[in-house]
């Protein structure tokens, strides 16, 4: 037998690697044909997602289910079920209409369809960017060794884009079931530049983990019954201003992290300025250093400085000051007092002066915050 050259050897190699990646892509293609070319489908998934901005991590369990596939890859009708933990809700569409049910606040939206074909449909999302990425040369797809999920033997496929100057990346493992070519699990991990109304985050890391099951390639319509308002449940209420210039400041009651229980009575006479925000918010996450150097500027001054948290728990909420290394006092259960505001998004601000009325307010974090809101306050003490 002739011994291979190195050449002829470095050419066999070559060969095997094109026909191992040109068959990596098409496991995934086929994998990713199955799921678009579905007239309808039914499936579970169960996530985790990191919460990038400081707090704790979000779990979900979804059941969707699709009939009649649209052109644009959207389905004509679906009806959606989340719990979550930031809320449980469901939502019921078809070509003309989608009902939205939020219960935990036993609150609907009826709303037209129209051109708004936006649910939860976390299969689909996840195949059109697993398209793109095999599709777009910076991206390499790798094969690793077999594994289990769920009782079902499993390709592995790596995708990955890197930038080794910056330290950026975006890596996905794909888990697709060998008997039926569906897609099972997979495991992201994203680092990024991120930035929110044109204001920089920095650089976010972002991970997420779901698993996917009960794969069905058939979905009943909804009915008229579906679309049926549970007894119990109101209509979403539209949302009011936040309170103008000159508004009595709404009294309230709340307790810190520390257990301590502090009231705008408690503060009369002196400038208050309140921050209403969640956990989750990415320009909330942006509004921290800001109030960092509020709380030191005016610390043991007639300038009062708060924030107030309109949603998470006590454990989350000492999450996100751990992470975000916060050391003024936040107060917790603020909704009631959120609601007394007119607040419903986050971050919320509000500047109160020494009679207790309202001087200013606004919505979302935005650009020189820092130095107008210095302004705003020392006009008023």
């Amino acid at each position: 037998m002739k011994k291979p050259t190195s050449a002829n050897f470095i050419l066999a190699c070559c060969l095997l690697f094109a026909f191992t990646a040109k068959a990596q892509q098409q496991i995934l293609q086929s994998s990713i044909d199955k799921i678009t070319n579905s007239p309808g489908i039914s499936y579970k998934v169960s996530e985790i997602n990191n919460d990038p901005f400081g707090g704790s991590d979000q779990h979900s369990e979804i059941k969707v289910a699709q009939s009649n596939r649209l052109g644009d890859n959207n389905y004509e009708s679906y009806v959606v079920d989340c719990e979550a933990s930031y809320g449980k809700f469901k939502y019921v569409g078809n070509s003309k209409q989608q009902l939205e049910l939020y219960l935990k606040d036993s609150i609907y939206v009826m709303k037209p369809r129209g051109t708004d074909k936006s649910y939860a449909d976390p299969l689909n999302f996840l195949v059109t960017d697993l398209k793109r990425k095999i599709n777009e040369t910076r991206y390499t797809t790798q094969m690793f060794s077999d594994t289990i999920i769920n009782k079902g033997e499993c390709y592995h496929l790596f995708i990955e884009w890197e930038n080794t100057s910056k330290k950026l990346y975006d890596r996905i493992h794909v888990f697709i079931n060998k008997r039926d070519n569906m897609i099972l699990g997979v495991i992201s991990d994203q680092k990024g530049e991120m930035s929110k109304g044109g204001i920089s985050l920095g650089t976010i890391r972002m991970t997420r983990q779901a698993s996917f099951s009960d794969y069905k390639f058939s979905a009943k319509e909804p009915g008229p019954k579906d679309f049926s308002v549970p007894s119990g449940f109101r209509p979403e209420q539209k949302a009011l201003p936040l309170l103008g210039k000159g508004t009595t400041a709404p009294g309230w009651e709340l307790t810190s992290t520390e257990g301590k229980k502090l009231s705008l009575a408690d503060l009369k006479g002196k400038v208050v300025f309140v921050e209403f925000f969640s956990n989750g918010c990415a320009a909330a996450a942006l509004a921290v250093p800001s109030m960092k150097k509020l709380n030191a500027k005016y610390d043991g001054t007639d300038v009062v400085i708060l924030t107030i948290n309109t949603q998470d728990s006590k454990d989350e909420v000492l999450n996100f000051i751990s992470k975000k290394d916060i050391k003024a006092p936040v107060y917790l259960n603020g909704k009631s007092v959120a609601k007394a505001y007119n607040v419903h998004s986050d971050p919320n601000f509000y500047l109160i002066n020494k009679q207790g009325e309202v001087h200013w307010s606004s919505e979302g974090y935005f650009e020189d915050f820092d130095n107008k809101v210095t302004a705003t306050i020392e006009a008023i003490r």
